[in-house]
């Protein structure tokens, strides 16, 4: 029983150890013992347990006046590696990285085919195995995987809960299949969450309390409210898509979009704004705007992309007249809303919407906050199509940093 006591206060004692060094910058061994209360002769000898372990590395001499110069502690970014994979609607992203954050290897692919969830999966092992085979031995020095996914997945089971962008993903344990496949740990969250967590951990440390929302084929948000992300009941905190927002009010449609699609996105992603242009182009019969001539077949043919270009021409036209009105008007009304009930300091856009140009960002944060008392930043990502494998290699960090801390021998065999 002495024994168990005995390196249960050791292993605690290595967590202090490790918390300080991974934390903190020009770390000694003095300030080490000064800082966490233990004894220099202690402080040693699990220092150099580390070092033998090849954990921990010494680094430049700090700055001293008088007598020896101490040496600075470093964790060895190399000592473990980390794969995060992003399984999103088009890509499939993965990296290898060590404890640092430094991409190693990298590999993309289009996640198609997208039929069924057996073509997901297989493709998912496909680019797994074709990073994991880049190098020889790679898969023992991962620690685990990170993986991000579309989709709401419950944090208490791991199974993907709804996914309306993937066929049939819906009901996936997707760490079940990689654990029993590469015999890892794997952790699980959201791809939107992930984007958040990513965002902040490359532009804005200095924020604690951000929603980052994407939009493009759905709408879909993450949430940290200080410094800490918020998953909720189930893990569906950040489906805003089911916001029950609409132009007019009518309760009998709130009713009938409350499952499959959300409401408010069948309004404001790409796809509701493309059918609501070309909706109102044809009930109003527009055929000739200012500068441009659309047919009947140009209508057909017309897609986000070129509603895009319309929107952000010089020219005054009828798509820009739909877009400022009622498109921006309903969005507004759905950030606004959320603004009203979380204090937030940043809302981070990202995804295909961002297409439509700074004046749309511009013209939509002025309507914002012509509705709602209560400010904040909005500004677009900056990691755009990197935020959710950034996020997903970040989760993978802290969750290897914590075992440190808590569970340090777990690690360090």
């Amino acid at each position: 029983m002495a024994k168990v006591e005995y390196r249960s206060l050791k292993e605690h004692n290595t967590g202090l150890i490790l918390k300080k060094i991974i934390e903190e910058e020009d770390v000694t061994r003095i300030k080490i013992s000064k800082d966490t209360g233990l004894p220099k002769s202690t402080v040693s000898d699990l220092v150099g347990l580390l070092l033998n372990k090849k954990v921990i590395i010494e680094t430049k001499r700090g700055h001293s006046q008088v007598g020896k110069k101490p040496i600075i502690l470093k964790i060895n970014e190399e000592f473990k590696l980390i794969l995060a994979l992003d399984i999103g609607q088009v890509n499939l992203t993965s990296v290898v990285a060590n404890l640092n954050g430094e991409i190693l290897y990298k590999i993309e692919h289009k996640n198609y085919p997208r039929k069924n969830r057996k073509e997901i999966l297989e493709s998912i092992i496909n680019i797994l195995d074709t990073i994991l085979d880049s190098k020889k031995d790679l898969l023992k020095r991962i620690n685990h995987f990170s993986v991000g996914t579309h989709g709401v997945v419950d944090p208490n089971t791991n199974i993907i809960t709804k996914a309306p962008y993937l066929r049939n993903w819906s009901g996936v344990n997707i760490v079940e299949v990689l654990n029993e496949s590469y015999k890892k740990k794997v952790i699980l969250n959201n791809s939107n969450n992930l984007g958040a967590i990513g965002e902040q951990w490359k532009n804005f440390k200095k924020i604690k309390n951000l929603m980052y929302i994407d939009i493009e084929n759905g709408i879909g948000a993450g949430i940290i409210l200080n410094n800490s992300l918020v998953t909720g009941h189930k893990g569906t905190t950040g489906e805003i898509s089911y916001l029950p927002i609409l132009k007019e009010l009518d309760i009998s449609k709130l009713r009938e979009n409350k499952f499959e699609l959300g409401l408010f996105e069948r309004q404001v992603d790409i796809n509701g704004i493309l059918m609501t242009v070309k909706k109102y182009l044809s009930d109003k019969k527009i055929y000739k705007y200012s500068p441009d001539f659309i047919s009947q077949h140009d209508i057909k043919d017309l897609d986000f992309y070129k509603i895009c270009v319309y929107y952000k021409n010089s020219t005054p036209n009828v798509i820009k007249e739909i877009i400022d009105g009622e498109i921006i008007r309903i969005l507004a009304v759905g950030i606004a809303s959320i603004i009203s009930v979380i204090g937030l300091e940043m809302i981070i856009i990202n995804g295909d919407i961002l297409e439509l140009g700074e004046k749309f960002i511009e013209n939509l944060k002025n309507e914002i906050f012509s509705i709602t008392p209560f400010k904040c930043r909005i500004v677009q990502s900056r990691l755009r199509k990197e935020a959710h494998i950034t996020g997903a290699l970040k989760n993978g960090i802290d969750y290897i940093n914590n075992l440190f801390y808590n569970s340090a021998f777990s690690v360090i065999k």
